[in-house]
């Protein structure tokens, strides 16, 4: 039921080319692209996610980073959908710029000249 549910969900295309900085923020501006092409009612990975009942399962356990842009992100789309309008997706992806901008900005200098060589 959960495979057939996905497959009839309309589909998201993330980036796959860019820095990791890059393929972040361009999977928020996606968004706007995804709600403005479709009838969206609701993603099936948030509703589905709530089947996986195994707390040491790695979508249970984000490290911080990776839990607010996930919020971000489902927020940004549910909030899109629900008001039908984009305001809130070009608000989650400004406050993920300023996630990812203050992440790498905290990170140890070999870590941020890695990441911005990718």
């Amino acid at each position: 039921m959960i495979a057939a549910a996905l497959q009839a969900a309309p589909p998201m295309t993330f980036p796959r080319e860019g820095s990791a900085r890059e393929r972040i923020v361009g999977a928020f501006e996606m968004l706007e692209g995804f709600l403005s092409g479709t009838h969206y009612r609701g993603c099936p990975f948030i509703i589905y996610a709530a089947e996986l009942t195994d707390p040491k399962h790695p979508a249970r356990t984000p490290e911080i980073l990776s839990e607010q842009l996930d919020v971000l992100f489902d927020g940004g789309l549910a909030s899109g959908a629900k008001r039908g309008e984009l305001k809130p997706v070009r608000a989650a992806c400004a406050a993920a710029r300023i996630l990812l901008e203050d992440a790498t900005s905290q990170a140890p200098r070999s870590v941020r000249r890695n990441s911005s060589q990718r």
